[in-house]
Parts: structure tokens; C-alpha cells; sequence
């Protein structure tokens, strides 16, 4: 699995992560590290991802695109 830059989406911001800092920056941002995406049904792309407490995510944007992280209120605010 090849890391992307990331998008962190909260109620307020968009933080941009480089490839590579995913983990160290959010765990820096506060949030806890649950373990590594292994879910079969996600995209190859995704697996293996960085997932943490209360934050929806890795989501895929498209080839090019950065991964995508939303807080749970973030995640609320843009499904309604």
C-alpha cells in the first residue's frame, strides 16, 4: 500500500497531510490510532490506511485524489 496526502475535514478547517505523516500528524492532532484499514470490501487502494477514534475515514476521492478523513461532526454536517 502506497500512502497518499490526506485531507483531514473538521466543522471548521481542511488540514492537508503529506504522504507519510498521516498517523504522526493525527496522533499529534490528539486523535487515537485504532488500527490499519483491513476491510475486504474497501477499495485495494485503501487498505491498510490509518483509521483513528471518531473519525470517519480513509474515504476514497479518485486516482489522483488525497484520502479523505472527516470528524464525525464534519461527516454529519456534509451528508444531510
Amino acid at each position: 500500500m502506497k500512502e497518499r496526502n490526506a485531507i483531514l475535514v473538521t466543522s471548521n478547517k481542511a488540514v492537508r497531510i503529506p504522504a507519510g505523516e498521516v498517523l504522526t500528524t493525527l496522533v499529534a492532532m490528539g486523535y487515537d490510532f485504532t488500527g490499519y484499514n483491513d476491510n475486504p470490501r474497501h477499495r485495494p487502494e485503501l487498505r491498510g490506511a490509518p483509521k483513528f477514534k471518531g473519525i470517519a475515514g480513509p474515504m476514497w476521492g479518485g486516482e489522483n485524489a488525497p484520502w479523505r478523513y472527516e470528524t464525525s461532526a464534519a461527516y454529519r454536517e456534509i451528508s444531510r
